[in-house]
């Protein structure tokens, strides 16, 4: 699973019907300096090495127990706002941020709201993990949730390509841009102002895209939502809503990353 046999973990033991938590991470790449443990998360505090400033990492199972979720969240914002750094948060939070990420079972205003203050309060940016909408089901398949989550504090977004398919366009432009053509050599500082111009062509035609994509989102989910109303929507229908309002949100977090820097 880890492909190697450099790595150091922390670990919170189990308690009671919670089985643990353990956090693991390469050396070579992740220097860790300190350790936090509770029985709901486990902060690692370290730096990675190509990269400057602390950087905490915090691996979340959140409690089922209203109160003790709204005391986790406290008590994380209140970590966060004592030490300065860049916040990476992940794992199963147990929570959903709003009715279309539960499916079978009671979604609770109250607790959706708590959490998305917290997320908003200390600068954190939920992180499109693609794929399915769900991410727990019970076994008979009736209730369904999405309760794995990654969250990110805006340092951290700023350092990461937020475009899809960049590193490959990177990647094939810098090879063209190579090529010997009619026997004229190009010069690395040549081609580096010339991959500058192919990169804000590449931005400006994702953007205009992403924009012509949200609309046809959009329109999209008019016409079902009317459908619904009317009563002449099929269950295929309600189901292709739920997975436009994820790609809505997708986008919006894309663009919430653009705005930002």
């Amino acid at each position: 699973m880890w492909g190697n046999y450099s790595f150091n973990f922390a670990c919170s033991l189990a308690r009671g019907r919670s089985g643990g938590l353990i956090s693991i991470w390469d050396p070579n790449v992740f220097l860790k300096e300190s350790i936090w443990c509770d029985e709901a998360f486990i902060i690692v505090k370290g730096r990675w090495k190509n990269s400057g400033g602390d950087c905490y990492m915090i691996n979340i199972y959140g409690p089922h127990d209203p109160v003790a979720k709204v005391s986790l969240w406290n008590k994380i914002r209140e970590f966060m706002q004592s030490h300065m750094g860049k916040y990476v948060l992940f794992g199963d939070m147990n929570e959903v941020r709003n009715e279309h990420e539960r499916h079978g079972s009671i979604f609770s205003r109250s607790e959706a709201d708590f959490f998305n203050s917290f997320i908003n309060n200390v600068g954190l940016i939920e992180l499109p993990m693609g794929g399915r909408l769900f991410t727990w089901m019970n076994k008979a398949g009736t209730k369904l949730s999405k309760l794995d989550r990654f969250l990110f504090s805006e340092d951290v977004i700023e350092e990461l390509p937020d475009m899809r398919g960049f590193n490959d366009f990177i990647s094939l432009e810098w090879a063209n841009i190579g090529q010997n053509v009619d026997g004229i050599i190009i010069l690395s500082h040549e081609k580096l102002k010339r991959l500058k111009v192919k990169i804000k062509q590449w931005i400006a035609n994702s953007k205009s895209g992403e924009r012509i994509h949200k609309q046809e989102i959009m329109s999209a989910l008019k016409q079902l939502e009317e459908n619904i109303e009317a009563g002449s929507a099929s269950p295929d229908d309600r189901e292709k809503r739920i997975k436009l309002i994820q790609e809505a949100d997708s986008l919006e977090t894309l663009e919430a990353m653009d705005t930002m820097k």
